[in-house]
């Protein structure tokens, strides 16, 4: 989408069930957006929810001229639909907020401030976070993962509220990452980045959509969709293993070049042959999943199909 220069903040909402809050997380927000010295757009992406949350985001679009509203096929999940978001958003700068109101709109004016600052992506740092025990568990886990995968700074936390410059957001919006994942895409795209510290409220109503199904999900994505750790893990146990193998087939030969032949037992060959066979295929595949993760991330997807969009017909 080509960039309205007369729009600072572009607000991207995922909407997921969320018939019950959004409305009025949505009025919250446009109640400072409205008074605020810079120009800001909301763009709402309904991810294929079976509620009435496009009736509500439809409904928002049409009573507010700077509300868009975008509804997905299907459920693709919080960052497709965070992308979605950024390829039909307008502003110098993208916002990215959750649909529950535990983000304030107050906070805005503190990334407000670094406009037109050296830094392209300001991430919210939660002062005290208001998240049930599984979604705390899920973060902390999921950031000890990004650390390693994105090798980022031990003391930069990541969280959903988070400002990301133009820039950025075109180099995100040309990957073609069959499944991602934003938090990585914006540390892997920007060249500057910086915490802030903002508030975080309690829900205002409903329960979240975060379950230990939904963090293993995205703990298997990270893993495999983004990092070849478990690859590397693999082929490290198949050298170690073939290593063992290889000392024993060794040693099998020391003992029958001195003579010691009686001690050359049947088993002994077995397991030796065994390991070493076992620890070249283990090491093998391994190899071989490199390059079909190359291979598929350097292929077009589907990454989502819109349906509707509030602005055309």
């Amino acid at each position: 989408m080509n960039i309205d220069s007369n729009v600072d903040f572009s607000i991207v909402i995922p909407s997921f069930m969320s018939e019950k809050f959004l409305y009025k997380t949505i009025l919250e927000l446009l109640s400072y957006t409205g008074k605020s010295q810079y120009k800001y757009e909301v763009v709402i992406v309904v991810d294929g929810s079976l509620d009435r949350s496009w009736e509500e985001a439809l409904r928002l679009s049409k009573e507010y001229d700077e509300v868009k509203a975008i509804k997905l096929l299907t459920n693709y999940g919080q960052h497709t639909a965070n992308l979605c978001g950024f390829r039909n958003s307008c502003g110098k700068y993208i916002i990215t907020m959750d649909d529950d109101g535990q983000n304030p709109p107050s906070e805005l004016s503190k990334f407000e401030q670094f406009y037109d600052s050296e830094f392209d992506l300001i991430i919210g740092k939660h002062l005290v976070k208001k998240h049930g025990l599984i979604r705390r568990l899920g973060s902390y886990s999921i950031g000890f993962l990004n650390r390693k995968i994105f090798n980022i700074n031990k003391e930069l936390t990541l969280s959903n509220f988070r400002m990301i410059h133009r820039s950025v957001i075109e180099r995100i919006n040309i990957d073609k990452s069959p499944k991602p994942y934003i938090p990585g895409m914006c540390l892997k795209y920007s060249t500057n980045q910086r915490n802030i510290d903002v508030k975080h409220r309690e829900r205002s109503s409903g329960k979240s959509n975060y379950n230990i199904r939904k963090l293993v999900s995205l703990v298997l994505e990270l893993l495999i969709q983004h990092s070849y750790i478990p690859l590397k893990f693999v082929a490290y146990v198949g050298g170690v293993m073939a290593s063992f193998g290889v000392f024993g087939a060794i040693y099998i030969l020391y003992q029958w070049l001195v003579g010691d032949v009686t001690q050359v037992e049947g088993w002994r060959s077995i397991i030796t042959i065994l390991l070493i066979s076992s620890g070249m295929l283990m090491a093998s595949i391994s190899m071989l999943g490199l390059y079909v993760i190359r291979v598929i991330e350097n292929q077009s997807a589907i990454q989502y199909i819109e349906i509707k969009k509030s602005w055309i017909d």
